[in-house]
């Protein structure tokens, strides 16, 4: 790239950087994991008092080490990689733990797991790929906005606001159909990434109409434009897979209130320490470079605070209201504030002593830890209440919460800074790498939005607890992190600073412990030479299946029904269900615990179970052909599990 006053020599540095950014990505998205690995290494080694690890509380490191001398570089727990994905740690107010997934894509692709969210990926790029093509197409002035002093009508009209909205949008049909396609193709695939994907495409949008809009005064037209532009894909991304929608079931039951579990800072640095410190860093840089004060930063932050958690009040003080008035029935964490606020007995914890003073101890704890309600002696008062603060979930949301102030004030400042004409470019690219650091500030943004939200609401299921909603917003919002996260490493290498260079690197070696020493512990689970067969462990353990499997994949053609012995309802992760696993051919029932978690009732899996039940144990043939002919079963599979399970003489009848 060549041009006027050494242009060319800056573009080849922006080409070599932005190459950095794109190796660096893959290393923090899918190959980097949370800082459980070297935690992991510390405590088998014997490093650190076992009140620390009782402090940090993370389920099976919360225990005493073993002594220095005793200890190993290498963890040997059965499936130590495993605890990576449960970092958080949550609990009722009566003490009981509460399950909390963490799941992050490194992890996943460990565990070899085939569910949505890991299938979803490369679409999830693409639609974040679909973002930035987006914004870098208007903020590089491609598609201009036309002077709305200029155009003719009653600018105040419904109707010149609605033809302002379509002229103005900056795809062309086929276009807009493929965004379409690609964010609805995410409802299909993970429903979860439909609305958060959704939301950065139209965010997309709105940051980069306010960068080139100069005669913009209504603070509500961008607003509007973001609303007109999400709903315009939310439905065309709905109409075009409406047979899914029309079809589709979830356990998805509401927005409930998470009175009782914060996460607590300790962990949540455990969980996202490598990409939260980039975050943190690159976003104070912007806002020094970019003239923003700490003093508005402090300001802006308590004011969102407060916001945050008079609406809260609000909305919690209505919802109780509600449930006391019986208007509503009592569902969730609502049901013991409900009963908390009339003084009687708490519903479920009737046996347990004390329950209300549990119930107002689990709500101080979200600020501050219960003990130091506590008689104890000045001095020893002064320091716990000094610890409590230090450790208090309340930093993990106020620290998020000035995270997206600092980058709302950023976009505010930007919006007032005229457009540079020489400004640093990618000459092979055309990319101004101001505008795709104003893209890498909404990433971090919506990764804050996501780990935010969690802390106030979680969306109702099959578990009643936030357990599935930490889970899904925090795998995207290491999405999001890791993709800015790379850009903004990449952008610290060029400008040579060298000091945070150095500490993220850290860090960021420090999460490659985990799959440098979780891959092989992995692969040594299952024993033998390493293979990509997952069914050649079947050869070993179960030679009879494997047999009749392997009989199976290569005479059946097409996908014929076939009936084997099914997961019970309260279970998954089990070995039923192994045929249809591995043949890809249609049962009628595999894992019924997991069949109950995602369709949100037990409706379908009820009516099959007592008919699988009596297909294997009725000694009459009639009543078995009938049921056969019902479900259109082409084979009945006979093996070890059916043998154990159901009697000799109802097994007897398929001779």
């Amino acid at each position: 790239g060549r041009g006027a006053g050494g242009r060319g020599d800056e573009g080849r540095v922006g080409e070599r950087f932005a190459i950095l950014g794109g190796l660096l990505g893959p290393l923090l998205l899918v190959v980097m994991g949370n800082l459980e690995g070297l935690l992991e290494v510390l405590h088998a080694r014997g490093i650190g008092p076992a009140s620390f690890w009782q402090w940090l509380d993370v389920r099976s490191l919360n225990v005493a080490p073993p002594p220095f001398a005793e200890g190993s570089w290498v963890p040997s727990r059965f499936m130590w990689w495993w605890q990576a994905s449960r970092v958080l740690h949550d609990y009722t107010p009566w003490g009981t733990e509460q399950e909390v997934i963490d799941e992050f894509p490194a992890f996943s692709f460990i565990l070899g797991d085939m569910h949505p969210h890991v299938l979803a990926l490369p679409f999830v790029l693409l639609a974040l790929a679909l973002a930035l093509n987006l914004y870098l197409r208007m903020a590089n002035g491609e598609w201009r906005i036309a002077n709305s002093e200029a155009r003719a009508g009653d600018q105040y009209s419904p109707l010149f606001a609605l033809q302002s909205l379509l002229s103005d949008l900056p795809l062309a049909f086929w276009e807009f159909l493929i965004y379409a396609l690609c964010l609805g193709g995410l409802g299909f695939l993970n429903t979860w990434d439909f609305p958060i994907y959704l939301f950065i495409v139209a965010s997309a949008y709105t940051l980069a109409y306010l960068r080139n809009t100069k005669h913009e005064t209504r603070n509500t037209k961008p607003i509007l434009r973001f609303t007109f532009f999400f709903i315009t894909l939310l439905l065309a991304g709905i109409f075009l897979y409406l047979p899914f929608w029309l079809g589709f079931q979830s356990q998805a039951g509401g927005i409930l209130p998470n009175l009782f579990n914060g996460t607590r800072l300790p962990q949540f640095v455990v969980m996202f320490g490598p990409l939260i410190l980039i975050a943190a860093l690159f976003v104070a840089d912007q806002g020094r470079r970019d003239g923003v004060r700490a003093r508005e930063v402090a300001r802006w932050t308590l004011v969102v605070a407060l916001v945050i958690l008079g609406a809260l009040v609000l909305v919690l003080g209505l919802v109780v209201a509600l449930v006391l008035l019986d208007v509503i029935p009592p569902q969730g964490p609502a049901v013991y504030l409900a009963a908390w606020l009339r003084g009687g007995p708490i519903p479920g914890l009737e046996d347990v002593p004390d329950a209300s003073s549990l119930i107002s101890r689990s709500l101080v704890a979200r600020l501050l830890d219960p003990v130091v309600l506590e008689p104890a002696p000045f001095v020893l008062r002064i320091v716990i209440t000094v610890q409590s603060i230090i450790q208090s979930p309340f930093w993990t949301a106020l620290g998020l919460t000035a995270l997206l102030t600092t980058i709302a004030l950023l976009f505010r400042t930007n919006r007032r800074i005229t457009q540079p004409t020489s400004s640093p470019v990618s000459q092979s690219t055309n990319l101004p790498i101001y505008q795709s650091t104003n893209f890498a500030l909404l990433l971090f943004a919506t990764g804050a939005l996501l780990t935010l939200v969690v802390e106030f609401v979680y969306l109702r299921d099959h578990f009643g607890t936030r357990m599935n909603t930490v889970f899904k917003f925090y795998f995207q919002a290491w999405v999001v992190w890791a993709i800015a996260g790379a850009y903004a490493l990449a952008g610290f290498m060029r400008r040579g600073r060298v000091g945070v260079v150095i500490l993220v690197t850290l860090l960021v070696a420090a999460g490659l412990v985990y799959p440098a020493l979780a891959i092989p512990a992995r692969a040594r689970d299952y024993g033998g030479p390493p293979t990509l067969d997952g069914a050649a462990y079947l050869a070993e353990t179960q030679p009879d299946d494997y047999a009749a499997i392997a009989w199976l994949n290569e005479n059946v053609a097409g996908t014929p029904v076939i009936l084997e012995a099914p997961g019970d309802r309260f279970r998954a992760y089990v070995y039923e269900g192994r045929v249809s696993a591995h043949t890809g051919l249609p049962t009628l029932l595999g894992w019924a615990g997991h069949e109950h978690q995602w369709r949100g009732d037990y409706d379908e899996p009820a009516r099959r179970e007592p008919d699988i039940e009596a297909l294997y144990t009725s000694v009459d043939p009639n009543q078995a052909l009938t049921l056969l002919d019902k479900y259109d079963i082409s084979y009945v599979y006979v093996g070890p599990v059916e043998r154990a399970r159901y009697p000799a003489a109802g097994l007897a009848k398929f001779a």
